[in-house]
């Protein structure tokens, strides 16, 4: 097995190992962003003091 076809491999790994976890943060910082957009939306609707 060669040395460029190591690292291809490990380049891979890391890849299919980094992306999904990438996906998660992501997706969670999405929803968060949602969530207090939504949120403050909401305050400003009803004109609540703390908004």
């Amino acid at each position: 097995m060669s040395l460029g076809s190591m690292i291809a491999e490990l380049g891979f790994v890391m890849c299919y190992m980094v992306a999904p976890a990438f996906a998660n943060v992501l997706w969670d910082a999405t929803i968060q962003l949602q969530l207090s957009n939504y949120a403050t939306g909401c305050c400003k609707r009803c004109r609540r003091p703390w908004a």
